[in-house]
């Protein structure tokens, strides 16, 4: 039997902030989810997206969202938002 549970675990977690919108990238061993937050203060995701790579993650909210790499802090002790079981 296959612990899935062990297989979603989260692996990382960072977070890029411009102007009112916020990015979380969740890093699990199966990819990375780009959870975009057009308004940060009301707390609604409005998008969210799977990628490959941690790399490929940054790279397409560099392209759609602006964020740069110094934009990006790691989140210690993030709780998943995707992921939950």
């Amino acid at each position: 039997m296959t612990d899935t549970h062990h297989e979603n675990s989260l692996v990382g977690a960072f977070m890029a902030q411009r102007k009112n919108s916020l990015v979380i990238l969740e890093q699990y061993n199966f990819g990375v989810y780009a959870l975009y937050f057009e308004d940060s203060d009301d707390g609604i995701m409005t998008r969210d997206d799977l990628h490959d790579t941690i790399d490929d993650a940054k790279e397409f909210c560099r392209e759609d969202y602006g964020m740069v790499e110094e934009d990006w802090e790691r989140i210690p002790d993030h709780t998943p938002i995707m992921v939950t079981f």
